[in-house]
């Protein structure tokens, strides 16, 4: 009787096991695909923080393009009183101009540096949001992969109907202007 017992929890045991392989191998799982780019640059948060950064960029520029103006000034002002000014004068006038036009290329510089660096954080917050809210969305959808598409072509094809750029962006959309 044990030997029976024995026999039937071994035949119950390969018997699950069977099924759990069977479902294992041949359940597909959910996947998608969304247009990367699209994603990115249809994102209000995006849109938001463009604008934003395009403001503070040209605030930033506008001051270069000032000092550039007043130095462009002193130079013309120079060149006319140029020949009725002391050599000694002239010389010392001249090297002051250069390196007023230096500290202002360096100021250009330090600000160009400070753009790139600001526009670099802001774009990965971004992405950092848009990251988070797709592995948030594949959860509730039950993706178990959800690939994006870049122009570098990391997905080289992929049917249509897996695209869910429009769906997703709409809820990502939504997500930010409720927050």
């Amino acid at each position: 009787m044990k030997k029976n017992w024995m026999l039937i929890a071994i035949l119950a045991i390969l018997v699950l096991n069977t099924v759990c392989l069977f479902n294992l191998f041949t359940s597909k799982p959910k996947l998608a695909y969304v247009k990367s780019q699209e994603l990115v640059y249809g994102y209000m948060g995006m849109k938001e923080a463009e604008t934003k950064f395009d403001i503070r960029s040209k605030k930033m520029l506008s001051s270069v393009d000032s000092l550039k103006y007043e130095l462009q000034r002193a130079i013309q002002d120079f060149n006319t009183q140029a020949e009725t000014i002391n050599p000694e004068i002239l010389q010392k006038q001249r090297e002051k101009l250069r390196i007023q036009e230096m500290n202002i290329q360096k100021y250009e510089d330090n600000i160009q540096d400070k753009l790139i660096a600001e526009e670099s954080e802001m774009l990965e917050g971004i992405l950092n949001q848009i990251n988070s809210f797709v592995e948030q969305y594949a959860k509730e959808k039950n993706y178990q992969y959800i690939f994006g598409t870049t122009t570098a072509g990391n997905l080289l094809y992929a049917d249509d109907t897996e695209d869910i750029t429009q769906e997703v962006l709409e809820h990502l959309n939504k997500n930010y202007s409720d927050s």
